[in-house]
């Protein structure tokens, strides 16, 4: 794409400068002061001219630390290569989606790395876009900017919202309730007992109360859970796109807890397991999930059902949790 130049404030200044020199060399006729008017007019031609090259032949490659999260800052490395044979880019400023990383030095057929924060609005795949690059180089007082290709492939998971679901456990009604902890629930907790597992005392807690305390057990924690989400019934993009990201949460929270988990969608299903890595199938599969999509088959009841709100089609089922977007 063509580049596009603005006028730094050095840049206003040194134009002005340049005027007053050529007014004074017109009206003086001396030939230094016609030398220092050249000199000038020789470093706006080099802005014009040198911040344009500088930004010629650079590619991107934006590769994520660890997973990423829609509506969560997430951290990332840039990897730009400089494709000139012979000539190094200086002073490039990168940015996308409002955040901003800065190269200082790329040499010729080479390749260098910045880290940035970037945060995305949206579920789904990240794929090639257009990322904005500008530079100032040589003398600042031009600002040269353009468009350069930034590849990368990975999920944008869903965003893991702040809510405790020990309040929303209750069969049948959907309620919701703002937590500390992002993604889990506190445990309940009382004295250890004669016969109690001991497997299940909480030695912080023990230390802190001196006596032995004991965690009781989540009602997520027995059995397997299987969570359906469903995005029949009338469209609408954002009670589907909460709906996308309570099932992300509750698989979060319950896989953390150490259940294992499962997940059913239109589009296919996730067996149960348990870990992390089952757990990123799941948010995978939830990144890519879409709305409206009919069921070729019925899910089983005794789930945990998460829908767009009270007119979709699996309302009648025998669902053990049923967790409403509109409501929650």
């Amino acid at each position: 794409m063509r580049p596009s130049f603005k006028t730094t404030r050095e840049g206003r200044r040194s134009f002005v400068a340049m005027l007053l020199v050529a007014l004074a060399a017109l009206n003086t006729g001396n030939n230094l002061i016609y030398l220092v008017l050249a000199m000038m007019a020789s470093m706006v031609f080099l802005s014009l001219v040198l911040p344009a090259v500088n930004l010629r032949g650079l590619s991107f490659v934006l590769k994520p630390n660890g997973p990423v999260f829609a509506r969560t800052p997430s951290k990332f490395r840039i990897e730009a290569r400089n494709g000139k044979r012979l000539f190094p880019s200086y002073s490039i400023r990168f940015s996308i989606s409002g955040s901003e990383a800065r190269l200082p030095f790329i040499a010729a057929g080479r390749k260098a790395e910045s880290g940035i924060a970037v945060s995305f609005p949206e579920r789904g795949p990240f794929r090639a876009v257009w990322a904005g690059i500008s530079s100032g180089f040589p003398f600042i007082f031009l600002s040269v900017s353009k468009k350069a290709p930034l590849e990368g492939e990975f999920p944008v998971y869903p965003e893991i919202l702040d809510m405790d679901i020990t309040a929303l456990s209750h069969s049948g009604e959907e309620r919701g309730a703002p937590s500390g902890r992002k993604g889990e629930e506190p445990d309940s907790v009382r004295e250890y007992r004669p016969g109690d597992d001991t497997r299940r005392i909480s030695w912080k807690l023990t230390a802190r109360h001196r006596a032995l305390m004991l965690k009781e057990p989540s009602p997520f924690d027995s059995e397997e859970k299987v969570i359906v989400l469903d995005g029949t019934g009338p469209p609408d993009g954002p009670a589907f796109e909460r709906a996308v990201s309570i099932a992300a949460t509750l698989a979060s929270a319950l896989i953390r807890k150490g259940a294992r988990v499962g997940l059913v969608t239109a589009e296919g299903e996730v067996p149960c397991g348990a870990g992390t890595l089952h757990l990123y199938q799941m948010l995978e599969r939830l990144a890519f999930a879409r709305e409206c999509l009919p069921w070729s088959a019925r899910p089983r009841g005794g789930a945990i059902l998460v829908c767009k709100g009270p007119r979709s089609e699996l309302r009648g089922l025998d669902f053990k949790e049923v967790f409403d977007a509109e409501r929650v």
